[in-house]
């Protein structure tokens, strides 16, 4: 269970962009809070490459506790093909967080989305071969949250090749698996 409740961490947050965020962004970053009502906060980044929202509310049906961070670009060549915004950053609470680990996970999200730069990690990874360097008590820093539970350690010995590029994660590949890992993990061979 989280140590914080939705009053808490809407308060936090809320402080946090108003003060330790401005410490981050560079000039050219712009933070916005959009609403502030007592059911929700929401707070519109705009970075030099794409556009995220902070939501801090009580959702009905969401894959979330209370705090949602999720960052779109417009600029990809994925975008221009399709059409459609690429997700560049994604994090959701969940009940066994805390307060701590929720704002860092969303200075984390700013800081790598004033850093983004569209398809960067496409051209330094897809079609790529490496090998997975994950520390079992890591995983829930470096792997995507669904591909936890599917990782064998056993794995890391093997060649794998990135595929695609999802949001932060790239989708890796053997023969045996697929993972959603973050690039800090896998080197290039």
């Amino acid at each position: 269970m989280s140590n914080y409740t939705f009053e808490q961490i809407k308060e936090t947050v809320l402080k946090w962009s108003q003060s330790d965020i401005s410490k981050q962004l560079a000039g050219t970053d712009y933070v916005e809070i959009t609403k502030n009502e007592e059911e929700i906060l929401l707070i519109d980044l705009t970075f030099e490459y794409c556009l995220a929202q902070i939501v801090v509310s009580k959702p009905i049906f969401a894959p979330y506790q209370y705090v949602s961070f999720e960052a779109m670009t417009l600029e990809s060549k994925r975008t221009q093909e399709t059409g459609k915004p690429e997700m560049v950053y994604f994090f959701y609470d969940s009940a066994d967080m805390s307060e701590n680990e929720v704002l860092n996970e969303v200075s984390f999200g700013v800081k790598l989305c004033s850093e983004y730069i569209p398809d960067q990690l496409r051209e330094m990874y897809l079609n790529k071969t490496g090998l997975l360097s994950i520390k079992n008590e890591n995983l829930c820093h470096v792997m995507h949250p669904d591909d936890v539970k599917r990782y064998d350690k056993d794995l890391i010995v093997s060649d794998f090749v990135c595929t695609d590029i999802e949001s932060q994660y790239l989708v890796v590949k053997n023969n045996l698996i697929s993972l959603r890992i973050l690039p800090q993990v896998f080197s290039i061979k």
